[in-house]
């Protein structure tokens, strides 16, 4: 682990994310498991309503097993936002005089040190949903193919972008091309 001076913010507190991250990351989970929940509630009931016609067990307990239902439903559409909003809080990133140091991760935790001289190029991205939520995502490309899987701090704003990208970038030419 990187040491920071404790008077100094993390860049993460510098430049922050934007919490619309946990929207994007979102959105097209809970609508695919909204799907789910419209699929299994078409199993669902009416197979429920074929036990109960001969079943007093199931007569009596119906509205237990609805409960149980409306729940593992509810369980669904909330698991991705709750575990965005995790995610979102645990996302670290920072810099020192020769690396960027990114954490990621809620339950599988990834944490990537990346030398500034291994460094080929800086760049920023947006895809669809990032457009709409005004969120740029800044890329960190070295010669390994891993870097842009995990080498990339997703969801700043506009402003942030910007400086990110040109405090590494100054970071990078530092280290690569050091003064004579």
């Amino acid at each position: 682990m990187v040491a920071v001076e404790h008077h100094m913010a993390s860049l993460r507190e510098r430049i922050p994310l934007r919490k619309r991250k946990i929207i994007k990351k979102s959105f097209f989970k809970v609508l695919m498991m909204s799907f789910a929940v419209v699929v299994l509630s078409v199993i669902y009931f009416p197979l429920l309503d074929v036990l109960t016609e001969d079943s007093t067990f199931f007569q009596q307990n119906r509205h237990i097993f609805d409960t149980v239902f409306y729940l593992v439903c509810a369980g669904l559409l909330l698991f991705s936002p709750i575990y965005q909003y995790l995610y979102y809080r645990a996302y670290f990133y920072d810099i020192d005089d020769q690396n960027v140091i990114i954490r990621k991760g809620v339950i599988s935790k990834k944490e990537i040190t990346m030398p500034f001289a291994k460094v080929t190029d800086v760049y920023v991205d947006r895809d669809f949903g990032d457009v709409i939520l005004g969120l740029y995502d800044i890329y960190l490309s070295t010669p390994t193919s891993e870097s842009g899987i995990f080498a990339h701090i997703d969801g700043v704003n506009r402003e942030g972008s910007v400086e990110l990208r040109k405090l590494i970038l100054e970071r990078v030419n530092k280290v690569q091309n050091p003064p004579s």
